[in-house]
């Protein structure tokens, strides 16, 4: 075996010379003769063999490995380790080119293994792989549960049903069990239905499963966004309410939990006036404001932390920055509450920079506790809002302000997305119906003439008459 695999990407997975009895290791080093495993005597015959302990045990299972391509190599490995680790091990014949798998095709059950393999960045060409959210990865597999839960209620086994073997009547179980079953909304039943396909378009691209793509039939539900802002009048009340006293929420075991943090009212603030997601939020650092030449914020320049995660921006070094103008309110909220002057072109970050909690730990407490003190309100019976709101908020204003360039500033693609998940278009109504875009049209002297026509008409009514 001249070309062996870096096995410490493979987890338990090492190259065994027979003819030594002994694993050649991660070094790729034939401890028999010092030298490279390839220069062995023995090389032709090396094998791989992985090795997995079974959950809450020190007994380990072995599977010895015949195969010489490396992506099948990979393969078995990853699905071994799955079966052992999942309870579901049986002793078969070891993996090879020929053996019933091979033959039948790959096990729906066996294909999500790969996926979330994929998806861990384990299993894969390195140039396909790429960085997705926890939050991302689970949704993805979720779809995929969901599936084989509605096929499993008909009483289809989904260990056993082959990729190929799934017809469009799987995806009426499916269809159903979304809609009926789980009683999902039209957007949540187009994502999972998306989930599925990009699942098959995976095994098809990169698992060699050349089917066509049974997902590709299913078709769109329609889908009406509701956009809601949060009002000048609604923010300040939202402001006043950040006290200790009112962070206190009772849980129906009597358990009482703090949801006050030092750090919210800025947070809040700089979440409104800045439109930036959570995550891109607290990472905000007092380095990455730029200046104008008389030293006076001008933009805070930060990464586009789920653009560049799509992208897979660090890879390709291409990293996306999005622009954010310091407007007059945010440079008078850097200059006052964030202490600026004191910490400007530093590595501190603006939210919380002293505090020792994790930044994903903050991100969370800043969205749990905004919905926890815009419970407190009144209005929050009428008007259901949360953090992520001020992102839309900010963007309806910004688009008004500058028009369709808003998307330069957020960091979009195209003015498509900001108008379908973003602008709140009652707000632009409402704002438009200040304005006098016919200046042009005398209104008050349409009305006198309108009048003058109405009582002449009159008048020859009344002249008529009198003949």
């Amino acid at each position: 075996m001249s070309n062996p695999i870096k096995t410490s990407k493979i987890k338990g997975l090492k190259l065994w010379c027979p003819a030594c009895s002994e694993e050649i290791g991660t070094t790729n080093k034939c401890k028999q003769t010092g030298g490279v495993a390839a220069k062995c005597p023995n090389a032709e015959r090396h094998i791989y063999r992985v090795v997995v302990y079974e959950p809450g045990s020190n007994k380990r299972r072995v599977k010895i490995i015949k195969e010489k391509k490396i992506d099948l190599v990979i393969k078995a490995a990853v699905l071994f380790r799955d079966e052992v680790k999942n309870g579901k091990y049986i002793e078969l014949a070891e993996i090879s080119h020929n053996n019933v798998e091979e033959k039948e095709g790959l096990k729906l059950i066996e294909a999500m293994t790969l996926y979330k393999a994929f998806l861990d960045c384990k299993h894969g060409a390195a140039h396909t792989l790429r960085s997705r959210t926890v939050g991302h990865k689970k949704e993805l597999m979720r779809s995929i549960i969901l599936f084989a839960k509605a096929i499993k209620k008909q009483g289809i086994d989904p260990e056993r049903l082959r990729i190929e073997k799934i017809t469009q009547e799987h995806i009426g179980f499916y269809h159903t069990y979304l809609l009926s079953d789980k009683e999902y909304s039209n957007c949540t039943y187009n994502n999972r239905m998306n989930n599925m396909r990009n699942f098959f378009n995976y095994l098809n691209k990169h698992e060699g499963v050349d089917i066509k793509n049974p997902f590709n039939t299913v078709q769109k539900k329609p889908t009406s966004t509701i956009i809601k802002t949060i009002e000048p009048e609604e923010f300040k009340a939202l402001i006043d309410s950040i006290t200790p006293e009112k962070g206190i929420q009772v849980l129906s075991n009597g358990e009482k939990k703090n949801h006050w943090h030092p750090f919210l009212n800025e947070a809040f603030l700089l979440g409104l006036l800045t439109g930036l997601r959570r995550e891109q939020l607290v990472s905000l650092h007092f380095r990455d404001i730029q200046e104008d030449a008389q030293g006076v914020p001008l933009i805070i320049a930060s990464n586009n932390l789920k653009v560049n995660r799509i992208m897979n921006s660090e890879e390709a070094g291409d990293i996306r920055i999005t622009p954010t103008p310091v407007t007059p309110q945010l440079l008078q909220l850097l200059d006052g509450e964030l202490k600026y002057s004191v910490n400007r072109g530093s590595d501190k970050f603006l939210i919380a920079p002293d505090s020792e909690l994790k930044r994903k730990t903050i991100m969370d407490i800043i969205s749990k506790s905004f919905t926890h003190y815009w419970k407190q309100l009144d209005i929050s019976v009428s008007k259901d809002i949360s953090f992520a709101n001020l992102r839309k908020t900010y963007i309806t204003k910004m688009t008004l302000a500058v028009g369709d360039n808003a998307r330069h500033l957020t960091g979009h693609a195209n003015q498509e997305v900001l108008n379908k998940h973003y602008i709140n278009k009652e707000l632009i109504a409402r704002v438009a119906s200040n304005h006098n875009i016919f200046p042009e049209l005398d209104m008050e002297e349409i009305k006198r003439k309108n009048e003058i026509e109405k009582l002449r008409i009159q008048q020859q009514k009344n002249i008529s008459k009198d003949r």
